[in-house]
């Protein structure tokens, strides 16, 4: 029942499909770069961070499912070229804003340099800022079904496309049983 999206397949925990465009519940998608204002910034953990974003033309949003993201470009000082990255969508589906979760990337050995893109959304990005942002997409999706247990397992910022995934089973009634093991490296993550 319910089938399999087009390109996806079953898996022992459900389906995964593959789904560039999903159905706008709200909104309407937009085709290429959107300007989205940073309404909201809030630090979840140890450099990790929480990023609240908005049309800038004040648009409902289209829907995205679970395990989607948004594409950013983004002029990051010193950069002769804008620097695009892609952040995972970390909360279920409003139609008036979207959140991703970021973790700042530290150097990967002495003398290298942070992350371009993590350390521009935590040190430079504030709220009121304006970026382009592209709609929703993904390689993969999970397509939740009512009738379909869930196990689900992640470890430090791995845990965002979690979140888009578990927020929605605690608004709709869903009569399986889920289970989510999220693994730390410390406490403070």
């Amino acid at each position: 029942r319910g089938g399999i999206r087009p390109g996806g397949r079953k898996t022992g925990l459900g389906r995964v499909g593959v789904r560039r465009r999903p159905a706008a519940l709200g909104g309407a998608s937009w085709e290429g770069w959107g300007k989205f204002c940073v309404t909201q910034k809030g630090m979840e953990g140890e450099d990790i961070c929480s990023f609240y974003l908005v049309p800038h033309d004040k648009k409902l949003l289209p829907s995205f499912l679970p395990g989607q993201y948004l594409t950013f470009k983004l002029d990051v000082p010193g950069q002769t070229k804008p620097v695009v990255r892609c952040y995972s969508l970390s909360d279920c589906p409003r139609p008036e804003t979207y959140r991703v979760t970021i973790k700042r990337i530290p150097p990967r050995e002495e003398g290298a340099p942070p992350g371009l893109a993590s350390s521009f959304f935590h040190e430079q990005d504030k709220e009121g800022d304006i970026l382009d942002v592209k709609e929703p997409s993904c390689n993969f999706c999970l397509v939740l079904a009512g009738g379909v247990g869930l196990c689900l397992i992640g470890s430090v910022i791995g845990v965002t496309p979690l979140l888009s995934i578990l927020n929605p089973l605690f608004t709709q009634l869903y009569l399986r049983a889920h289970w989510c093991f999220h693994f730390l490296l410390t406490h403070t993550q």
